[in-house]
């Protein structure tokens, strides 16, 4: 007898637990739910206060009822769609002999040093300048400042020398050959006109293709011109 209510004892206690744990399992998934809705209502306000700073942001003004979305005028300049400080429009490879004298007045050097080096010429895009025209004319000016050196480097593993005075063989002549040889080679960039107006074109070409889409889109009324700054 005592056996049987024992059993029935641990019946209904089991079948406590039993209640018990899925009133927990519950409460835990309502616990979950709630969270998940909180999250999702956060981050909603989110996404629609980033929306509303990208429209205030582009200028958007929105209206109810029958008023269209009108976006406040914004000229783009050709000078913002440029933006490049520096713009490389021709790099060469030079091959040349350099003539080291010991005196400024020399007639006769006293060693030849071989080098191969790389010359990047361009323009400084900062100092580009645009005109939009006046009245009637309907002409847009692209004013371009001088092409000038962007680099000039000398490798110094394709160093070579050849010494008519052999005192000068040794580390000294090694440490400062490549500076020798850079100076030498913007001595000759500075007198090759050719290299120069080479560059020139490419830049024309460059800037062209940079601000004839943006002139055909934005301003299709008007005509492109590249001019070159004097000096």
């Amino acid at each position: 007898m005592a056996r049987k209510r024992q059993d029935v004892i641990m019946v209904k206690d089991s079948g406590k637990n039993k209640t018990i744990f899925i009133m927990a399992t519950v409460i835990v998934v309502l616990i979950l739910v709630l969270v998940m809705i909180i999250t999702l209502w956060a981050r909603s306000n989110k996404v629609s206060e980033k929306i509303s700073d990208i429209v205030d942001n582009a200028g958007l003004i929105i209206g109810g009822g029958n008023t269209s979305a009108q976006v406040v005028e914004h000229t783009t300049t050709i000078d913002e769609i440029i933006g490049i400080d520096e713009i490389q429009t021709l790099e060469y490879k030079y091959d040349a002999i350099c003539r080291v004298f010991a005196n400024p007045n020399d007639a006769k050097p006293v060693y030849y040093i071989a080098y191969t080096g790389t010359v990047s010429l361009g323009i400084d895009g900062t100092m580009i300048s645009t005109d939009y025209g006046t009245g009637t004319s309907k002409v847009i000016t692209v004013k371009l400042p001088s092409i000038q050196i962007l680099s000039c480097t000398v490798n110094a593993g394709t160093l070579d020398y050849l010494f008519l005075d052999q005192k000068y063989n040794n580390q000294d002549t090694s440490i400062t050959a490549q500076a020798k040889c850079e100076e030498d080679l913007r001595r000759r960039i500075e007198g090759d006109e050719k290299m120069f107006e080479y560059a020139r074109k490419n830049a024309e070409s460059q800037i062209r293709a940079l601000t004839e889409p943006l002139v055909s889109q934005i301003y299709p009324d008007y005509q492109l011109e590249i001019e070159w700054k004097e000096g």
